[in-house]
């Protein structure tokens, strides 16, 4: 089983580590106002767009993470109820070895389709609950997808490429996510489980068989 956090690592400025396997529930105390920085926006065509759910936004192995799909959407997708909001964790990925493991067998199974893949930032995106007393519990998965923009960064952007993602979830399993809009500067995707997500690149058409 992979060594991913079983619940996010949250407070700010600590050092995250990897736990044992995920589990679907448990709390940690965290503030439940979103960070404020660029990480919690996304430039879409010119024009800056921000995430529609508070939480921790802390990954700045990218050009910014945003949650696009409506706030009340995601609440009642998370199950959240009185006095209680969704949040998300968005972080730099702190996956264990088993966890990368999985995620290169996965890019070596892509590159046998296509060899100039290459793997670029991994992030650990988390959606959960914060109640009244700024507790956060995860969600093991949610009641429907939920839609995540992603910027990327300058140092992985390459003309006339696509982007991907590799999703290792906390039982090993792995899949390819593919970008669902046609923005070269951003990489858009939905899912109702969560875990470790490293950002791919190849060619045009090296991520077809996924769609």
């Amino acid at each position: 089983m992979p060594d991913v956090p079983d619940i996010p690592d949250v407070p700010n400025n600590s050092g995250s580590s990897s736990g044992g396997g995920s589990s679907s529930g448990g709390t940690v105390t965290t503030s439940s106002s979103s960070v404020s920085s660029a990480l919690d926006s996304v430039m879409v065509k010119g024009v800056k767009v921000f995430t529609t759910v508070a939480g921790r936004y802390s990954a700045n192995s990218v050009a910014g993470v945003i949650v696009t799909t409506p706030y009340s959407d995601v609440a009642a997708a998370v199950g959240a109820g009185t006095n209680q909001k969704p949040f998300a964790v968005i972080e730099n990925s702190v996956c264990g070895e088993d966890s990368k493991a999985c995620m290169m067998k996965k890019l070596e199974e892509l590159k046998s389709i296509s060899p100039e893949i290459v793997s670029g930032p991994a992030l650990d995106i988390w959606l959960g609950i914060s109640d009244i007393n700024n507790n956060f519990t995860k969600v093991g998965k949610a009641a429907r997808p939920i839609e995540f923009k992603i910027g990327i960064p300058a140092n992985f952007k390459t003309d006339g490429y696509d982007y991907a993602l590799i999703f290792v979830q906390s039982d090993g399993t792995t899949s390819v996510i593919v970008d669902t809009d046609d923005d070269s500067d951003t990489m858009t995707f939905s899912t109702d489980v969560y875990g470790t997500f490293t950002l791919v690149k190849g060619p045009s058409g090296s991520f077809a068989a996924y769609r």
